[in-house]
């Protein structure tokens, strides 16, 4: 991962806000999952083994070479965020991950608002990670019912793991 990373000069941008250095990050990570055959590490076998702390330690690859501060599991009194990227108190933005097959899900909008408050943070950006099509359907009725469908690839990512959707480019 560290060789695509240098291999495509990733442009390190230091006025960006952390909100939008995350956001990069993410955005090279859903490229690492969706499109550079990442998802097979999810399984073996063809059976899922990822669960979301895998998919935690596996996000901390993507930062490399980052003058921003990663913190993980951070606890500032009202729980442990997935992670806190910061450059001070005063640039600092929450990443919260969650499998589409979560059953509460729908409660991960009110969890984020609680941390950007007890970590004085810009704000959130929250990863959901489905591997079939019916957590696809659920997540999206989720997002739908929260009334959240505009906040899709700018504060809400999703990330398509399933390994049953992603022919070989010779068969395409």
């Amino acid at each position: 991962m560290i060789a695509l990373f240098e291999s495509k000069n990733y442009p390190q941008n230091e006025k960006l806000t952390a909100r939008e250095e995350a956001k990069q990050r993410l955005k090279f990570f859903k490229h690492i999952i969706e499109d550079c055959d990442g998802y097979k590490n999810l399984y073996v076998k063809g059976v899922q083994i990822a669960q979301e702390n895998d998919l935690q330690r596996l996000f901390r690859f993507v930062w490399y070479g980052t003058t921003y501060k990663v913190d993980a599991e951070s606890n500032s009194g009202r729980g442990q965020t997935d992670f806190i990227i910061s450059k001070g108190q005063a640039n600092q933005n929450i990443v919260e991950f969650k499998l589409a097959s979560n059953s509460k899900l729908a409660h991960v909008f009110t969890q984020v608002k609680i941390y950007e408050a007890a970590n004085c943070a810009d704000g959130s950006l929250i990863v959901i990670f489905y591997f079939s099509e019916e957590e696809h359907a659920y997540f999206k009725q989720v997002i739908e019912d929260a009334g959240y469908e505009d906040m899709i690839d700018d504060a809400i990512f999703l990330i398509d793991c399933r390994n049953d959707n992603k022919i070989s480019a010779s068969k395409a």
